[in-house]
């Protein structure tokens, strides 16, 4: 869905300000000009008073109707100044008997092209705000949201961030719509919006994904965030009745949904592959019950690693070696392990030693999630954050040399 090179809001406002600042500069210029046309070419009641028009027209074009109402106002006040300080100008008697013509002119030019222009700049921004948005739920529609995670993603790639998506659905809504209608049902989609909107960062990102169906966007938030901000929703919708003017006073609708998560760089490196996870994980959701929340743990081509493979973990202050029970499976951009003891701290010193490789490479891994086996045991699964490209080569051949 790429439109070319994006204009970041600053570039766009700061081009917005300079042109108005030219476009006053202009008009302000014509003014001057054409007062100083007249004072020298004794001009004063013929054509040049009408090019003023001109100028007041243009305002209202370029600033709406304050525009050429104050550019009307300053016309005027010009005029009636040049007449009271030249009394002996050729035709000023007759100047004066068309003033109040002249005046009508210039007001109706300012207030009639204002308007049209304020209409005009209305009906763009409406189309505008249609194109990237949805008109029922005021969310972001599908072409803008994905347009937005390929942007997110190579965002988090350039700073090594990580962030995670949801695919959120509302359970049994074709039963809302077929028991109360679907006016109910769209009052329904638009309550359920804004109760995930109001339980958002100011940087999170809602999209209409489809039908019943949201995608949020959570920058720099890994699947560990991304359940706090879903049990906060689920928390909020358990609390409301969502009602609708088309329902009989009273009568209350309770929503529950079922999501699905998947995580940048974890489960997936592009956009489509991480909607897909995302996607596969509420379908599963749905099949075991609905009413719940699943995490993408799993990630591109993970297998078990062959004999010879030595994986160390260490912390960063003090480099304190991690305790590793056993790698369970491995790919070129993280890995899966028990260890007996619970990880408190997000990231590691990772160093591993392939077979046949003398030299052993370090670098950055992060915790993606964990889980509790037993009393004594935890699987915790990471990735790597910083690998060095040639590292991960290495690795992905090592990999796919064992699949194959």
């Amino acid at each position: 869905m790429k439109r070319g090179k994006f204009v970041s809001i600053q570039e766009k406002l700061s081009g917005v300000i300079f042109s108005n600042y030219f476009r006053l500069g202009l008009i302000i210029s014509g003014f001057i000009c054409l007062m100083v046309l007249r004072q020298t070419s004794k001009t004063f009641g013929v054509s040049l008073g009408y090019v003023y028009i001109v100028l007041i027209s243009l305002a209202g074009i370029w600033f709406g109707l304050k525009g050429g109402v104050i550019s009307a106002a300053f016309a005027v006040a010009i005029f009636l100044i040049e007449v009271e300080i030249h009394p002996s100008w050729p035709a000023r008697d007759m100047v004066l008997r068309g003033t109040a013509f002249r005046l009508i002119v210039y007001f109706l030019s300012g207030l009639i092209l204002g308007y049209v222009s304020e209409l005009q700049n209305k009906l763009s921004q409406e189309i505008r705000y249609l194109a990237y948005h949805d008109k029922l739920t005021g969310c972001v529609n599908y072409t803008w949201i994905v347009e937005f995670l390929e942007k997110e993603i190579a965002r988090s790639r350039r700073f090594i961030k990580e962030f995670s998506i949801i695919l959120i659905d509302i359970d049994h809504f074709k039963a809302i719509n077929d028991t109360y209608g679907h006016l109910v049902g769209n009052d329904a989609l638009v309550a359920f919006a804004g109760v995930i909107k109001a339980n958002l960062r100011n940087m999170d990102i809602i999209g209409r994904y489809g039908g019943e169906e949201f995608l949020i966007i959570l920058p720099e938030l890994g699947s560990n965030g991304a359940l706090e901000v879903l049990e906060r929703i689920r928390v909020k919708l358990a609390e409301a009745r969502i009602t609708s003017r088309h329902l009989k006073e009273g009568i209350g609708i309770s929503l529950q949904f079922s999501a699905g998560v998947a995580s940048f760089p974890y489960n997936a490196n592009n956009a489509n592959d991480l909607i897909k996870l995302a996607d596969d994980v509420l379908y599963q959701a749905k099949q075991k019950g609905r009413d719940r929340v699943l995490v993408e743990l799993r990630r591109c081509v993970r297998l078990k690693p062959q004999k010879g493979l030595r994986v160390e973990m260490a912390g960063l202050p003090d480099k304190e070696k991690l305790k590793i029970i056993r790698v369970e499976n491995i790919s070129e951009r993280g890995m899966s392990f028990l260890s007996p003891h619970d990880i408190l701290d997000k990231e590691f010193l990772c160093r591993i030693s392939l077979p046949g490789e003398e030299f052993t490479p370090e670098f950055i891994c992060r915790v993606a999630h964990k889980s509790r086996l037993d009393r004594a045991v935890y699987r915790i699964g990471i990735y790597f954050v910083d690998i060095p490209a040639y590292v991960r080569a290495t690795l992905f051949h090592f990999i796919h040399q064992i699949e194959s």
